[in-house]
């Protein structure tokens, strides 16, 4: 539970704290290019890529949360 709420604050924070750094940082670094890839569709207002890129993160977003959860479960320090 500790390692989800890590990942909610910081996507891939969670995996960092279960010992597995390279999943961590992968799952930051994608969080953040799809996020970062949203604003900036949003921002130049393209009414296509936005909201997919947007719905793509929150996808990267909750998966990062659960597979920090899982990954303190089967991979305990």
């Amino acid at each position: 539970l500790i390692a989800a709420s890590f990942s909610s604050i910081i996507p891939g924070l969670g995996r960092v704290y279960s010992g597995r750094i390279g999943d961590g940082i992968l799952g930051f670094f994608s969080f953040y290019m799809i996020g970062g890839s949203a604003i900036l569709a949003i921002e130049n207002k393209q009414p296509l890529a936005g909201p997919i890129l947007g719905i793509l993160g929150v996808y990267i977003y909750i998966g990062e949360i659960y597979g920090a959860w899982r990954t303190a479960k089967y991979y305990p320090k």
